[in-house]
C-alpha cells in the first residue's frame, strides 16, 4: 500500500470516495488472464466506466441485468444460456455489457458482477 501513490490515475481524494478503480486490464491487453498481474507496471486507477469498458470478461460467469424491450427487467447468471434461450448473440451482449453499445435489438444490459468461481484454471 506505500506504493499505491505512484500507480498511474491516482488521486486521494477520487481514492477515498471510491470514484476511481484499480485496473489490471488496460494495459495488459492481449495477456491471457492467467497471466495477468497487480503491479506498478501494469495497473492504473480509471473511472467505473472506463474499468466496465475494458473488461476481459474470457471464462467469467456473468451475472446481469436484461432489459427486453417491453421493459421487463430479467436478472439473469450465465451469459451461454441466457443468449440461447433468447436467439441472441453473446458478443453483442458482451458489448453492451462492457459500454461499447448501449442497446441490443432493443434490449439494454448492466452487468452485476463476474465469477469465474467455477471454471477450471488454465495451465501453463
Amino acid at each position: 500500500m506505500e506504493d499505491i501513490e505512484l500507480i498511474e490515475g491516482y488521486e486521494k481524494d477520487a481514492f477515498e470516495q471510491r470514484k476511481i478503480f484499480l485496473d489490471k486490464d488496460i494495459k495488459q491487453k492481449g495477456v491471457p488472464k492467467n497471466q495477468k498481474v497487480y503491479s506498478l507496471s501494469t495497473c492504473c486507477f480509471v473511472s467505473r466506466e472506463v474499468n466496465n469498458r475494458n473488461r476481459d470478461l474470457t471464462n467469467a460467469k456473468l451475472h446481469f441485468i436484461a432489459t427486453p424491450p417491453n421493459g421487463d427487467s430479467l436478472y439473469v447468471e450465465g451469459l451461454r444460456p441466457f443468449a440461447e434461450k433468447y436467439k441472441l448473440h453473446r458478443k453483442a451482449i458482451k458489448n453492451c455489457l462492457m459500454g461499447h453499445r448501449s442497446d441490443y435489438d432493443g434490449w439494454k444490459f448492466e452487468l452485476i458482477k463476474e465469477s469465474n468461481w467455477r471454471q477450471k484454471k488454465s495451465s501453463i
